[in-house]
């Protein structure tokens, strides 16, 4: 009498595909897996780029629409611990957004009168007293235009970097970034006209040298900066 052995049974058979079918579709759905964190990362930075496009202020910084300045609460983000309120909140919070407010209306203020000396004062005292407020972005790209007036090259152009890390997508640093690369650090200027293309894509008013002057009131050395670089473009 032959014996069967348990391999050659047909159920046997057809388990054993099954599960050979089943390791493959597996196998096939970690490769999907694996390609996929690419494509989604891609599609998360376009939409905060997008984000961050959609909060720029079209006619220059009005402190009043930034939300710490509003007299109600900044909505929290979902991830972020909700904000002490009532007992036990932090008494300095609003006397230091207050303060940093008053720095940065001091520092544009001066910049438009062209005392770029003490716009530069305030914004570094912005920068260094309310690092960790919003504000402080301001106070940053403030401080490197007028570091950039004052000769200070390389510092200058280090917190640009910085801030075309950090507030990618607000068309100022972009296109302030683009003169300087384009007259200090002549290896760079194809950077230098790449950062001005992202510019434009958000604002078309920084290919206006009037507008630069006149609304967000650059000093001259950025302007004058700013003027080759759109000379040897066209």
């Amino acid at each position: 009498m032959k014996v069967q052995l348990k391999a050659d049974r047909p159920e046997f058979q057809m388990h054993s595909q099954r599960r050979t079918a089943i390791a493959l579709l597996a196998t096939a759905a970690a490769a999907a897996a694996c390609a996929a964190p690419p494509i989604a990362i891609a599609r998360i930075a376009t939409e905060e780029v997008l984000r961050q496009k959609s909060v720029i202020t079209t006619g220059g910084f009005n402190p009043s629409d930034v939300p710490a300045a509003r007299t109600g609460p900044p909505p929290a983000p979902r991830d972020a611990p909700a904000e002490p309120s009532g007992r036990g909140a932090d008494p300095g919070v609003r006397p230091a957004v207050q303060e940093a407010l008053g720095q940065l209306r001091a520092a544009r203020a001066a910049a438009e009168e062209a005392r770029w000396g003490d716009a530069l004062r305030e914004y570094s005292s912005l920068v260094n007293d309310h690092p960790d407020l919003a504000l402080a972005t301001y106070g940053r790209l403030g401080r490197a235009i007028m570091l950039y007036q004052a000769g200070e090259v390389s510092k200058a152009v280090i917190l640009l970097d910085e801030l075309e890390l950090t507030a990618r997508g607000t068309p100022e640093v972009h296109a302030a970034l683009a003169a300087v690369l384009w007259a200090e650090r002549p290896s760079q200027r194809l950077r230098a006209e790449q950062q001005f293309e992202i510019a434009l894509e958000f604002d078309r008013r920084y290919s206006d040298l009037a507008y630069m002057r006149e609304q967000r009131h650059w000093p001259p050395r950025l302007l004058a900066a700013m003027a080759r670089f759109q000379q040897l473009q066209t």
